[in-house]
């Protein structure tokens, strides 16, 4: 999301020597880091399940997969700029965005202000839900999910 700044002060540590240094460590942390980490991205950490650690951990062990992070991370501003006016020629599409209450990676006031700018989206706002609500409420994502697809086809037969 392009309105968001959350994570500006990780944005730029990674852009530096030492950030992109640290970053190369990540996968040989300790797991007690990793498990802290992942429950921050959800609004309730006994909601992860198991063996998720392992499997976003496993990711990061790839060959390569650092330095694509790393690539990412050079190019965001560039990256969130083309995003940002990319939004007008989506404007006029419909869209879900579903959001945790408690995301703390990308805010909710972004969320809103995104939701704003495109007026055929809708918003759902997931309470106790952090960055993962497919995640850590997946019935209820998509409950929200199956409403929104069906809702056209249930208009039309009206």
């Amino acid at each position: 999301n392009p309105f968001c700044d959350a994570g500006r002060q990780l944005i730029r540590f990674y852009n530096t020597r030492v950030g992109a240094l640290f970053a190369r460590t990540v996968p040989t942390l300790p797991r007690l880091l990793h498990a802290t980490a992942l429950a921050r991205m959800y609004g309730d950490p006994k909601r992860v399940a198991a063996g998720s650690l392992e499997t976003y951990t496993m990711g990061l062990r790839i060959p390569g997969t650092v330095e694509h992070v790393l690539q990412i991370v050079r190019r965001w501003y560039d990256d969130m700029r083309l995003l940002r006016s990319a939004l007008g020629k989506l404007a006029a599409k419909p869209v879900l965005f579903i959001w945790g209450d408690r995301d703390r990676a990308v805010l909710l006031p972004s969320g809103r202000l995104l939701h704003q700018m495109m007026p055929k989206s809708k918003l759902v706002v997931i309470r106790g839900a952090g960055h993962l609500p497919f995640e850590e409420l997946p019935e209820q994502c998509n409950q929200e999910m199956g409403a929104w697809l069906f809702e056209p086809l249930m208009a039309r037969r009206s």
